[in-house]
């Protein structure tokens, strides 16, 4: 894991994101024992770190949080609401989509396609 991760990792425990949405948050896969033993780390070094909220999210089936950056949520909270619809609903139309028509590959222009 590089610095940058778990210094990201320290920024949002402090801040009290719960591990399962830090996960979500990185651009790297990290696994939650990773995320747990940096932020371990970080409080006995001193990091003022709160206790996290252990209550369940609710709606949201293990596995399936994506986290979507603040300005990436305006943009797609005006495409919702033109469309009248919620931005879950929107992002979840807008997954299906991509990955039916296979799609991926030319939005992300890398070039690759499903087998």
């Amino acid at each position: 894991m590089i610095d940058a991760t778990r210094t990201r990792i320290v920024t949002l425990a402090e801040q009290g994101t719960r591990p399962c949405l830090i996960q979500g948050m990185l651009a790297e896969r990290v696994f939650m024992y990773e995320i747990y033993a940096v932020i371990k780390a970080a409080r006995a070094s001193g990091k003022a770190i709160p206790p996290f909220d252990r209550t369940p999210l609710q709606g949201v089936p293990r596995g399936q949080l994506v986290y979507v950056e603040p300005d990436i949520l305006t943009l797609l909270s005006r495409e919702a609401s033109r469309r009248q619809v919620d931005v879950k609903g929107l992002a979840r139309r807008l997954l299906t989509i991509a990955a039916e028509e296979d799609m991926i590959a030319a939005i992300l222009d890398d070039g690759e396609r499903a087998a």
